[in-house]
């Protein structure tokens, strides 16, 4: 199935076993594209060349876009974007810095520090919530979350973005 130069490919990646020494194909089709001049890939983790081929032409659409996060945004773990906050905080928020790491460190990155950051979803949050309810008020459940909002809003704005979330998605 042939496509227009320039555009990616998909293809079936390829090994070799160590046992038998035979090249074995991967039943996975992978994409690969480039973004600003750099070749990426990515398995489309489907044997569906069509599935494959959608997702091609969705990075394709996102470079084109300029809301591709790239490869390895899709692997941050918040506990990166709670580091950036801290350091952010330590630089211009001296005052509120030791009650922000407390947060950080007791709370928050232990619940969320592995969750990949793309990954974050509504019911996590509300586990969070049910859990530190138990505890303290709905107030300072808020702040809390509004550091994790900011560690969010933090990593949108890295070069490149580290995370790409929508404006309303933590609230």
């Amino acid at each position: 199935m042939p496509r227009k130069p320039g555009l990616g490919r998909i293809f079936h990646r390829t090994r070799r076993d160590k046992q038998t020494g035979k090249i074995v194909k991967s039943p996975q089709w992978t994409i690969e594209y480039r973004v600003d001049g750099k070749p990426a890939s990515e398995p489309s983790h489907s044997t569906d060349y069509a599935v494959a081929e959608a997702l091609l032409r969705h990075r394709l659409t996102e470079i084109d876009e300029g809301t591709y996060a790239g490869v390895d945004a899709r692997t941050v773990r918040i506990k990166r974007l709670l580091e950036l906050l801290l350091d952010n905080y330590k630089d211009n928020r001296p005052r509120s810095f030791d009650w922000a790491r407390l947060v950080v460190n007791v709370h928050l990155e232990p619940f969320f520090g592995a969750t990949r950051a793309a990954a974050l979803s509504s019911a996590k949050l509300d586990a969070y919530k049910r859990q530190r309810r138990r505890r303290v008020k709905d107030s300072t459940i808020n702040r809390e979350l509004a550091l994790l909002r900011r560690a969010y809003t933090l990593g949108t704005k890295q070069e490149p973005p580290l995370v790409f979330c929508h404006r309303n998605a933590l609230h």
